[in-house]
Parts: C-alpha cells; structure tokens; sequence
C-alpha cells in the first residue's frame, strides 16, 4: 500500500480510517486455502497413501468449511453480501480446483523425499529495534534428498496472472521477502530456498488451447533480486517510521489508476484525490460556460 501512494498508507494506518470489507472472493480464498492445506498436512504428507490422497472426495468438507467462512458475512447492514447462486458458482470451481491439484499432484506438489515441514509458518524477525517484519508462508516443503526448502503461497485468483500482474514488484517482493527472512531463521544459504506463486483460478477464459485450472509462477529470486525487494523493504521503512512511531509527513501519489479503487478516494477521505480535482475541473468549466 505504501508503495502504491505513501498518503493512502498514512490514512489507513496512522489516521486509522481504514476498514476491511469482506467479499466472496476473500470468503472463497480463505475457504479454498484452508481446505488445501488441510488435505496436505492430514492426507498428502500425512499418514495416508498417495492414491487416497490423489482420489479422496473433498467436495463435501469445502461446502463445510465455504459456509462456516461465509455464514457471519451473508448478511450485513446494507444487505445480502451475495447471492445464493453466486456461493453456488463459488463452490462449484473451488471444487474444480482442489480436484486439479488432487489429480496433478506431483507436479504441484511432490512427495518424493519430500515433507510437510510446516503449514502456515509464522515469520517474525526484526528489522530494527522498533520494527518487526510478520508474516505467514501458506506451505513449507523439505527435500531430505537435497536438503532445499520451497515456499509455496497459494493465490486464488479469478482468471489467473497475465504478465503484468508477474511483473508487478507489489505482488512478488511477498515471497521474496519470506526467502530473507527465512533463511535468516534457520541460518541457511539463499540458493537452499526456492520459491513459488500456486495460482488457483475460478474462471477459465474460452480458448483453443487448453488452459490449466491451476498453475505455477516462479518469480526472479536470485541475489540481485533479493537485494532490490530488501531495498524496497528499507526505503520503506525508513520513510514510513521515525525512532518506532509512525511517520505521518507521506506524500500523496494521486494518479486516475491509484484513485480509482482507493476507498479514501470513494469516500472523500483523501484531499488528494485524482476523482476530487477532476470534479473541481469540470465544476470550473461549467462556471466558465454559463459566464459566456
């Protein structure tokens, strides 16, 4: 967020005027992970055999878990969150996904030599004496073959990444910074760590060609890129504390894309606001035609 627009940080973790508006899509995405993982730790690397893992019906325990995520948000103050179709069409491709990873396994995620080395592994080191980087790896994987250690974070997504939403430093610095971290904590080298993006997609956009419900994206991981995320990381941290408080002297970057999904710019929060100045200039244009 801080990178995207220093002010928008500042309005939502200093000034406080930030919310979390749960959806179906977040409702779906915690639903789909938690099922996923519980497969992993319980079936897949647990005591189960492989062919059980790979064919054991999952359908009815996502149901369970989508409805309990969903049940505190169907209704709110302003109304239904969604529709009971649309949970039905959620439930219907989250189905289809847990059954492409359950079929497609080994590609995604390996069992020989490999095993659980944790789900849900908490990251928490300092950065410096004020500041503490948090963090959770959705999946944590060891080869006692080679003694290499892989990162999984599983995005659920509605059509997948195109190569923009690849390139965007955003998204990948996540598990960039979980590698640093990481190794920090178990005191091993970079090149013991790979990383990976499990994306997870809802919809599949008609084509010749067929398109997987579920693929990999590795991003760059190597030491020159881990020195820019880490870069990254400090240039923030530098600008966005002073001596373990908050910083609220943050420069507003209002441009039409960083307004316009923003909710202070929704709700009149932010001074800055690309939609405000393209009102006021719209406004002085209608002033300056009614005066002819």
């Amino acid at each position: 967020m801080w990178r995207e627009c220093n002010y928008k940080w500042k309005l939502n973790y200093v000034d406080k005027l930030g919310t979390f508006d749960q959806s179906i899509h977040t409702i779906f995405g915690t639903a789909v992970h938690r099922v996923l993982q519980d497969w992993m730790e319980q079936d897949l690397y647990g005591d189960k055999t492989q062919k059980y893992a790979t064919t054991v019906d999952l359908s009815d325990k996502f149901k369970e878990i989508l409805m309990e995520e969903a049940k505190p948000y169907i209704k709110t103050e302003d109304g239904f969150l969604f529709t009971r179709q649309e949970l039905e069409e959620f439930y219907h491709q989250g189905c289809e996904i847990i059954q492409y990873v359950q079929k497609n396994q080994q590609k995604f995620f390996p069992t020989g030599d490999v095993e659980l080395y944790a789900i849900e592994h908490e990251l928490n080191a300092d950065i410096n004496d004020h500041v503490y980087f948090i963090g959770y790896i959705d999946v944590v994987t060891y080869n006692k073959k080679t003694g290499e250690y892989t990162l999984y974070d599983l995005k659920t997504s509605s059509r997948g990444w195109n190569k923009y939403a690849k390139q965007d430093k955003k998204k990948t610095d996540q598990v960039l910074l979980y590698k640093i971290f990481f190794a920090k904590e178990l005191g091993i080298p970079h090149d013991k760590i790979k990383v990976v993006f499990t994306i997870l997609k809802r919809i599949l956009i008609e084509s010749q060609y067929p398109i997987p419900r579920v693929s990999e994206f590795v991003p760059p991981n190597g030491a020159p890129s881990l020195r820019k995320a880490w870069g990254g990381m400090s240039e923030f941290v530098d600008k966005a504390f002073i001596d373990g408080e908050y910083n609220s002297n943050q420069v507003p970057a209002p441009s039409k894309n960083n307004c316009r999904f923003c909710p202070f710019s929704e709700d009149g929060s932010c001074e800055f606001s690309h939609k405000r100045s393209q009102t006021n200039d719209s406004s002085q244009k209608s002033e300056q035609w009614v005066s002819l």
